[in-house]
């Protein structure tokens, strides 16, 4: 059975039981998604009019693209990735947390806006960048500033995220 779906105005066919990412794809219209696992809420849509198969992932009108399913003819709305920028910062800190892991802070110049799904590309003099997978924490556990990225040891400290696994050949103020 075939339904109509809409995705951002542009309508695709879509059959019973697919995921809405998966009908996405096959009508040419690429949903934001990620672990489609249900866990990075990168892709996360909102749902504008008709129903579908929540799949247990509704939140506020919207539902996760990689679990909700079709049920029937309906409307979603996404917004769009915003464009990569990027944002220098200093190493205040550095604390050796085990024999191989060292906990580095870093002072961003500016906040970052934190999206679900979100990657950063984290990039120390002399050594190669790595992505993280960010995470965001509380307003009130960082009061400086009111969004931190913190992903696979990266948590925020007073004076900043800092990552914890970087190879221990830097210093303060670098």
């Amino acid at each position: 059975m075939s339904f109509d779906l809409v995705i951002n105005g542009k309508t695709v066919k879509a059959n019973y039981g697919e995921t809405l990412v998966d009908a996405g794809l096959s009508g040419w219209v690429a949903i934001p998604h990620d672990c489609n696992s249900g866990q990075c809420e990168t892709c996360r849509v909102s749902v504008v009019s008709g129903q579908v198969d929540d799949r247990g992932t509704a939140e506020k009108g919207t539902v996760l693209a990689c679990q909700a399913k079709v049920i029937g003819n309906a409307s979603i709305a996404f917004d769009h990735a915003p464009v990569v920028s990027k944002r220098p910062g200093l190493v205040t800190g550095i604390s050796v947390l085990t024999s191989d892991i060292v906990e580095v802070t870093v002072l961003l110049d500016t906040a970052i806006e934190m999206r679900p799904g979100q990657y950063l590309s984290v990039k120390f003099a002399g050594f190669p960048a790595r992505e993280l997978s960010p995470t965001v924490r509380e307003p009130r556990t960082c009061p400086q500033r009111p969004l931190r990225p913190r992903s696979r040891g990266m948590t925020c400290g007073p004076g900043g995220p800092t990552w914890r696994g970087f190879p221990g050949r830097t210093g303060c103020g670098r």
